[in-house]
């Protein structure tokens, strides 16, 4: 798995890792997070071109399917008494959001077949 758009001059708290069938992901709980938020988005979130809609609510329509297929499916909601780690199976994009008093950190990593396949472009 490889993070998208990652600060280098920020710490790091995530990390993910590949184990037979399941991707590993584990965060370690920066001072003041009370709240993890884990969510994937399946790898087929593409749309197929299409032809531009005919009419406001075929407009509409179409918005509404690209916002499903973009949107991240909660995976855990996790708060500070829990452990901040677990699996998930599939293809996608892994993402975490950390929130508590005066804190708040976010990060997407591109999970492929295995830690060897190809990565996706971006």
């Amino acid at each position: 798995a490889r993070p998208f758009g990652r600060d280098e001059s920020r710490p790091y708290n995530f990390s993910t890792g590949h184990d037979g069938s399941r991707w590993r992901w584990k965060v370690a709980r920066p001072t003041g997070a009370v709240d993890l938020e884990v969510g994937l988005r399946a790898k087929s979130a593409m749309l197929p071109p299409a032809a531009p809609p005919a009419n406001r609510s075929d407009a509409q329509k179409a918005m509404q399917k690209a916002n499903a297929a973009f949107r991240f499916e909660t995976v855990a909601n996790l708060g500070a008494d829990q452990p901040w780690e677990g699996t998930v199976e599939g293809e996608g994009t892994l993402r975490f959001v950390v929130m508590g008093e005066g804190v708040f950190q976010a990060a997407a990593f591109d999970l492929g077949a295995s830690p060897t396949a190809p990565e996706r472009a971006q």
